[in-house]
């Protein structure tokens, strides 16, 4: 349980440490859920999310979350625009990120985190229809919410809208693959048969299969569907699935777990597009 004083401070820490990061002067804004989140009554859901200052440089996409309806949100160019970032090589016409909270009212003042995280899109500039390909979620089982089964935090890929990339990308060839499978059917190349490749899970530490994703002309293999691959590291001490699952029990774990996370992104994504720092 959190004191409303406690998200305050958290928030300017995590404003700091992605501005330091992404070179990007954002706030934590809450959205809906009540008119003032400081003044809320029990049980009521907070949410927030990582907004530009300037809201005249505003670039936006669209976000879905396990099914949701889609949200509009502000991104931010994952490659940074300070000078001395360390992804300074990235395209910034092309990836992008989003962060999310959700957070929950208790009696007396206190709050429960539900959920929060990263969401990646592709796209340019100036469009909205950015695609969302992953998401690094960190649900609060200890608060009942998400998946008992899933790794908490974990990897999400967001395989629907891949499919929409392949579709719209000339480059991208990528069909017969639907919700919960572990391999895709490719397209046929001339005089050829189709070819199944099994899912590369290593392909999202810039394996095979990731680095596929945005090669043009390339022939990806991706898959989806209800899969969360546990990004937190496992416990000999516990039993499955316990012993990949953790909840946020200070500031300082969503603090250090969002600027991790958020230089590992940057990491993996210079690693799939094949540019170097």
């Amino acid at each position: 349980m959190f004191r409303k004083v406690d998200i305050n401070k958290l928030h300017s820490r995590l404003e700091s440490r992605i501005k330091a990061i992404l070179g990007q002067d954002a706030q934590l804004r809450h959205g809906a859920g009540a008119p003032n989140w400081a003044e809320a009554r029990p049980d009521t859901r907070i949410q927030f999310s990582l907004t530009y200052r300037d809201q005249i440089r505003a670039e936006r996409a669209l976000r879905e979350r396990g099914g949701a309806s889609c949200r509009r949100v502000d991104v931010f160019p994952l490659a940074g625009s300070a000078a001395g970032t360390r992804a300074t090589a990235l395209d910034a016409e092309r990836v992008w990120v989003s962060w999310f909270e959700e957070w929950r009212t208790a009696q007396r003042d206190g709050l429960s985190l539900s959920t929060a995280g990263w969401t990646v899109f592709l796209g340019q500039r100036g469009v909205l229809d950015k695609t969302q390909i992953l998401r690094a979620d960190w649900d609060q089982l200890c608060c009942g919410v998400g998946d008992e089964t899933a790794g908490q935090p974990h990897w999400h890929v967001d395989h629907e809208g891949l499919l929409r990339l392949g579709r719209r990308d000339s480059g991208l060839g990528i069909a017969g693959v639907s919700s919960g499978v572990t391999e895709a059917t490719l397209p046929a190349q001339a005089g050829g048969d189709p070819v199944v490749v099994p899912w590369d899970v290593g392909g999202l530490s810039g394996g095979a299969g990731a680095g596929l994703l945005l090669a043009p002309g390339g022939r990806p293999a991706i898959a989806g569907g209800r899969v969360h691959l546990a990004m937190g590291a496992w416990n000999a001490t516990e039993e499955h699935p316990r012993r990949w699952q953790r909840c946020v029990h200070t500031t300082d774990d969503l603090v250090y777990w969002s600027e991790a996370t958020l230089l590992y992104l940057q990491d993996q994504i210079r690693s799939i597009t094949g540019r170097k720092g």
